[in-house]
């Protein structure tokens, strides 16, 4: 979306935050305006986590990001709600032929204590440890809550505002932001059990990491396995069975082994059907690092 129509239906979706006095309401459009096409600049001095390994955020690079700002304030813990934003992103990285990226910035000093975290929660998406608070300070980052999140293009320009994991309107905005209006060609036939794009952290050339992708077929048909195109030779993928009659899932599991190319290798596999005209693409994303991690 583009121009005043894209601003008004932001605007719509912003204004179910807020709920307070209408002298706070007035204001929501012209900050609304102000924000949108700004660029996002991610100060060099900060710390880049992914659980307990240091990585370079300039290995990453996508069709959209979403950065997140968390201050000192309150429990850290708690706003970074790590499970929903893992649900989430699993949501937006449907898109066969779209990426998108997740950047966490928070005001903490404590590494090892937000390392720890992380890995509880087997997050695998890069955090950066703002100790000098400079994202805030360089990009004027305001105290609203409301205006904390935001939705980058590649140019880390903002094309959408809020938090996706606090209100589903916004999650949803964003979703038609990223994948667009089109729905899922093959409608209900086939129910996807597990995410179609999986994020597998860091990882060293040679050191494979494999997922398993369930698949349930929901029609009145048995399915066939026609074929598994892998993206390059770097991923490999089977099947637990050929055919998959009414009621049935089929598990396919791809294997990706990093080659000698640091920096995010985005890889997948294309699943067909000899009954669908599409195939199914099964994604991996890992960040292929020789950096040592953080703690001693």
């Amino acid at each position: 979306m583009q121009g005043s129509h894209y601003k008004v239906l932001l605007l719509c979706v912003l204004m179910t935050f807020i709920t307070s006095c209408s002298d706070k309401n007035k204001h929501v459009g012209e900050r609304v305006s102000f924000w949108l096409g700004q660029e996002v600049t991610l100060p060099e001095n900060m710390l880049c986590l992914i659980k307990k390994d240091t990585v370079d955020i300039k290995a990453f690079d996508a069709d959209y990001k979403i950065v997140v700002y968390i201050d000192s304030l309150g429990c850290t813990n708690c706003k970074m709600k790590l499970r929903e934003w893992t649900e989430t992103m699993n949501l937006y990285n449907s898109a066969p032929d779209t990426d998108i990226d997740l950047f966490m910035i928070i005001n903490a000093k404590d590494v090892p204590s937000l390392q720890y975290i992380l890995r509880t929660y087997d997050f695998e998406y890069p955090v950066l440890v703002d100790t000098l608070d400079s994202f805030r300070k360089t990009n004027g980052i305001e105290n609203d809550e409301n205006f904390r999140t935001f939705l980058l293009d590649n140019d880390n320009k903002i094309v959408a505002i809020g938090s996706p994991v606090w209100n589903p309107n916004v999650r949803d905005f964003y979703k038609r932001t990223i994948l667009g209006d089109s729905t899922d060609a093959e409608g209900d036939d086939i129910i996807y059990e597990t995410p179609l794009h999986f994020m597998l952290g860091t990882s060293h050339r040679g050191q494979s990491e494999s997922r398993e992708f369930r698949i349930r077929n929901n029609s009145g048909d048995t399915l066939h396995v026609s074929g598994l195109i892998p993206s390059c030779e770097c991923v490999t993928a089977v099947t637990d069975k050929d055919s998959i009659a009414p009621g049935e899932r089929v598990i396919a599991t791809v294997t990706l082994t990093p080659d000698s190319v640091f920096g995010q290798q985005r890889r997948f596999v294309d699943l067909f059907f000899s009954e669908k005209e599409k195939p199914i693409r099964l994604k991996l994303t890992l960040l292929n690092t020789n950096n040592q991690n953080y703690e001693n």
